[in-house]
């Protein structure tokens, strides 16, 4: 290896072009190898593109995306033009998203400060809002109240069951003057 010191710090080359940055302790800073391009931060021999490598054992994040201006801090994925988004957006109040194309736009998921979470919808109102078609395969329970607006259409049964564990159906609906008709179906 070739290379320079200054303050403690090594900058250090091979005769393959890969370029080492050492501490002074000789931990590695930073290794770039020519053969695959990969770039290790903290790893002597980066298994990808960007290898981060730390021994700590607190809960220290290991990679910080900020920015410190009007902008968000996001990162994109992209395969064959076909873009996702994902980080804080700034226009937003600061919503956490995961967005199809540039962050903000076409949200597909979306936390708020209060821990609303929106699925199609940028405004989450309640603690899950789902702005589309839900499909549940197997069994489930709510356990606080539900609300449904639209068309709800059942494939199967449905079992609605008090605590005792015995059948119970309580439906409520509006006439067409407004007024609430309850229908139950006790034991049946």
């Amino acid at each position: 290896f070739h290379g320079m010191t200054s303050n403690g710090m090594r900058i250090l080359t091979d005769d393959n072009a890969d370029i080492k940055i050492n501490a002074g302790t000789g931990d590695i800073i930073m290794q770039t190898t020519s053969a695959d391009g990969n770039v290790g931060i903290g790893a002597a021999s980066p298994e990808k593109k960007l290898h981060i490598l730390t021994a700590d054992s607190d809960h220290t994040p290991q990679l910080l995306i900020q920015n410190s201006s009007a902008g968000d801090a996001n990162l994109m994925f992209n395969i064959s033009g076909d873009s996702y988004s994902v980080g804080i957006d700034n226009s937003d109040d600061d919503k956490f998203k995961i967005s199809a194309g540039d962050l903000g736009t076409n949200d597909r998921f979306t936390i708020d400060s209060s821990g609303k979470v929106g699925i199609g919808t940028s405004a989450p109102t309640a603690t899950l809002e789902v702005n589309g078609d839900i499909k549940g395969l197997g069994g489930g329970s709510f356990a606080a109240g539900v609300t449904f607006s639209g068309v709800i259409n059942l494939q199967d049964d449905i079992d609605i069951l008090n605590k005792a564990q015995t059948s119970y159906i309580s439906l409520a609906a509006r006439d067409t003057s407004g007024s609430e008709v309850v229908y139950n179906l006790s034991n049946v």
